[in-house]
């Protein structure tokens, strides 16, 4: 390490163009001040997956079939959205971005857009002047948090 003092990376996506420094600072915190070991932003999804298994045969990825819920009544899951990645100097000497006790800023749908594709980058353009205006500046994004370990 070049920088013995640092203690926490940050890992900062230009692509989402719409990251904020309250959601960093919020990471920033979890890091330091309630001892997380990595911090990412999440984004809740009320999407259900399909997925092929190995005979080719459409399975159900997040749900059970035979109970399926209807997406105004599941709280849905989380699902990471690449943002910003905040994590300790022992994970990254390790070659690992996350790992440990994990902790997660949610941000809200309207604000995770990733721009990955020529049509991602027209549809922030189009979003911008929407989320630039002091109405549209009220969030409910919140942040959960979880120990388990991460390999």
């Amino acid at each position: 390490m070049y920088h013995q003092k640092v203690d926490i990376f940050a890992v900062i996506q230009c692509t989402s163009p719409f990251m904020t420094v309250e959601y960093l600072t919020r990471a920033y915190r979890m890091a330091v001040h309630q001892k997380f070991d990595s911090v990412f932003s999440v984004t809740r999804s009320h999407k259900l997956r399909w997925k092929l298994d190995s005979d080719g045969q459409l399975q159900p990825s997040n749900f059970d079939v035979t109970k399926r819920p209807r997406r105004q009544d599941w709280d849905g899951e989380y699902v990471e959205n690449g943002m910003f990645y905040f994590a300790h100097k022992k994970l990254i000497v390790n070659n690992k971005l996350q790992g440990g006790k994990l902790g997660v800023v949610v941000i809200p749908m309207n604000r995770s857009l990733e721009i990955d594709t020529p049509f991602d980058l027209q549809a922030a353009r189009l979003l911008a002047p929407l989320l630039d205006t002091s109405k549209n500046t009220t969030e409910n994004s919140s942040q959960i948090t979880k120990k388990s370990q991460v390999n």
